[in-house]
């Protein structure tokens, strides 16, 4: 078995970019079927990123509500909109790091797609060299 390179985020995602980037290698099946391996190989990743934000957004959800609560007890005003305006302005940080991990989750998913749709394509380029080597249109 080969040993699974451990990356950072910054790692990863620099990594997607270069090979996401590229285009496959259609003119032989070998270096396109590395390419699709080495594709597929980062889906993993793209998961356990996604996780680890999923996980994170849940904490900041938590800390964002007891903020919060915390901060309803303490803000004055005549009116609800007015108390609430003085709410969210002090719970403005906790709602942007809750946000900031919604966007990792949603850039996750995306490139999770994205690496499906590159080795589903390399699948099918393979496929196709594969019924024309059986019909003999080309050589392998």
């Amino acid at each position: 078995l080969q040993e699974v390179q451990i990356m950072t985020e910054e790692e990863y995602v620099a990594k997607c970019e270069e090979l996401l980037s590229s285009e496959l290698p259609v003119e032989s099946p070998d270096e396109l079927m590395n390419a699709a391996v080495q594709v597929e190989s980062l889906g993993y990743l793209a998961t356990k990123f996604q996780a680890r934000a999923e996980k994170e957004l849940r904490q900041a959800d938590v800390e964002l509500l007891a903020a919060r609560a915390e901060a309803y007890n303490t803000v004055e005003g005549k009116t609800a909109p007015e108390r609430q305006a003085k709410v969210e302005s002090l719970v403005r940080h906790q709602v942007e790091v809750a946000a900031a991990y919604e966007s990792r989750i949603k850039f996750y998913r995306n490139l999770s797609a994205l690496i499906d749709r590159r080795v589903g394509l390399a699948q099918s380029t393979l496929a196709n060299f594969s019924a024309q080597i059986k019909a003999g249109i080309i050589t392998s």
